[in-house]
């Protein structure tokens, strides 16, 4: 393959790359974006909280502190939402139906893979190097030292930040070519990979283990801080993100990480373990080969011969218009298309789950709960783009009403939901707790309200999977308040209605807008046929 073909190949998956993320990665990861979130993480010292906490003390803002910061959030933030937001373009070569042409080209695997990791690997960079920016301007706005020294910035994005990286973008391409990381279930075991992955580099000292950096950076901020406190030696308090109110805020002047041998050898072990991820990825890929086989050899010929074959219209049943909508009807034709595809497992993950409903005992149910909440991801998922996925969008609009058919779509996606919590949502009710369990069943009808408007904004399944499983872990597994929609820890259930409600309405709204906008397209188009006639 010449050089040509491969930059060509190259440059076009950086535009599709930017293509498949719709808008969504363009509102998020922006330089505008990137300096607000900078400015909630560099407070200034008459805001009273600190988000990375060391016992009521931290950095004055100069480049050593604000460097080791920006390699721990970036890795942190971009490992969750950029792997949702850039995994899947492989998978999208499929729905475009441009996989064929690729299959019968003459690129290879390993220049087709290593090209779609790369494209990734660039926009994750410009993403971060936008980041970087942005902490360099609140280092000027804050004004504590505004000095800016580009090496306490660029060593920790090279050394910690940049590996970390490329390791995501090879987990992006192995996820989208093994076939059974390719769904709802590669999502799920990413997140519990991130989670997994967050502990061990807080928790362990070895830097072998620290891929995001974490350890290596806190150690080094509270022996420096131990040093100028000596307070904080006798407090457990060894750092940690969040959102911590303080009355005064103590500073001290860090002068950065102290770079060891060790912490050099792991940069060329994590691009050790994303070149393995990249072999294995070209090792499974296996070139469409259900798309050749669709466009070549005896399938292709029963398709043709299909088509020569002339139907008869006098065996066709006529066409019968009615002016009532059987709603029942519709709603199990949606439920039908919603667990369209799934194995049995799902029907025997729903007994068991009815089962323990009543044999555990109210303490360890209510513990384990969450877990209720997790089985019908794929289904939530699916609610808002499965019209888009399937083609069927502009049809079923010109069918019968868009907000009748977001309604059926919600009311089925609420019946499955319920039916799998039927057991917990029964077993409150018989224990005398009727508020837990109507507060249980408007969580349900805020995730499925949340994931249908997602859908339908975005087009796309891995926004609400990420957004979801980053409120269920934060809400409903550690029972942060106001983030726990379940009503396990606190009931927020009136807010989670009125959100509801108002989440209906916009999609409702935006319905309105677009079926506007299409039917003054219409018009300008037949007037514009009609003066092409005269």
């Amino acid at each position: 393959m010449s050089g040509y073909e491969n930059n060509y190949e190259f440059r076009t998956d950086c535009e599709r790359a930017f293509t498949y993320t719709n808008e969504v990665l363009y509102v998020f990861f922006n330089h505008w974006f990137n300096t607000f979130l900078s400015y909630l993480f560099i407070p200034s010292a008459d805001r009273h909280y600190e988000v990375f906490y060391i016992g009521g003390v931290r950095g004055v803002y100069n480049s050593a502190w604000l460097g080791g910061m920006l390699a721990m959030v970036s890795n942190l933030l971009l490992w969750l939402f950029g792997f949702y937001f850039l995994r899947g373009t492989i998978s999208k070569d499929e729905q475009l139906r441009v996989a064929p042409f690729i299959a019968t080209s003459p690129i290879t695997k390993s220049a087709y893979i290593w090209t779609k990791v790369l494209a990734n690997f660039i926009i994750l960079v410009i993403i971060s190097a936008s980041l970087l920016f942005s902490f360099m301007f609140m280092q000027i706005i804050r004004a504590e030292d505004t000095d800016i020294i580009w090496g306490d910035y660029l060593m920790p994005y090279f050394c910690l930040t940049l590996p970390s990286l490329f390791l995501l973008a090879s987990l992006t391409i192995v996820f989208d070519v093994i076939g059974w990381l390719k769904g709802t279930l590669g999502n799920v075991i990413f997140f519990c990979m991130w989670i997994a992955i967050s502990v061990l580099s807080i928790s362990f000292s070895n830097v072998l283990l620290d891929l995001f950096g974490l350890n290596t950076i806190l150690s080094n901020m509270v022996n420096d801080a131990a040093q100028v406190f000596p307070f904080l030696k006798d407090s457990d308090s060894g750092g940690s993100f969040g959102y911590y109110p303080v009355a005064n805020v103590l500073t001290f002047t860090w002068e950065g990480i102290v770079w060891t041998k060790e912490m050099l050898i792991s940069v060329f072990l994590w691009g050790f373990i994303a070149v393995c991820n990249i072999l294995l990825a070209i090792v499974s890929f296996n070139r469409f080969q259900k798309q050749r086989q669709l466009t070549s050899g005896p399938k292709k010929q029963e398709v043709i011969e299909l088509t020569r074959k002339q139907v008869d219209a006098r065996v066709l049943s006529p066409v019968q218009f009615e002016q009532s909508i059987y709603y029942a009807r519709l709603i199990i034709g949606e439920w039908k298309v919603l667990l369209r595809g799934y194995s049995k497992w799902l029907y025997g993950i729903l007994i068991i789950s009815i089962i323990l409903s009543f044999a555990l005992p109210m303490n360890i149910l209510i513990s384990w709960s969450p877990l209720f909440m997790l089985f019908p991801l794929a289904i939530w998922s699916k609610m808002g783009t499965v019209d888009t996925t399937n083609r069927t969008e502009q049809l079923i609009l010109s069918t019968f009403n868009a907000s009748i058919k977001y309604f059926i779509t919600w009311l089925s996606g609420l019946f499955i939901t319920l039916i799998y919590s039927f057991g917990f949502v029964l077993r409150l009710s018989l224990a005398g707790d009727t508020r837990a369990g109507i507060a249980y069943v408007i969580g349900i009808m805020f995730i499925v309200t949340l994931a249908i408007t997602l859908g339908y904004f975005t087009k796309s399944r891995r926004v609400f999977e990420s957004i979801y499983l980053l409120l269920w872990y934060m809400g409903p597994v550690n029972q942060i308040p106001y983030l726990d929609f379940a009503g396990l820890s606190t009931n927020h259930s009136l807010q989670y209605f009125i959100i509801s409600i108002f989440l209906m309405g916009s999609v409702v709204i935006l319905q309105k807008k677009r079926k506007e906008k299409k039917r003054k397209e219409k018009k300008r188009k037949e007037k514009d046929g009609i003066w092409d006639e005269i």
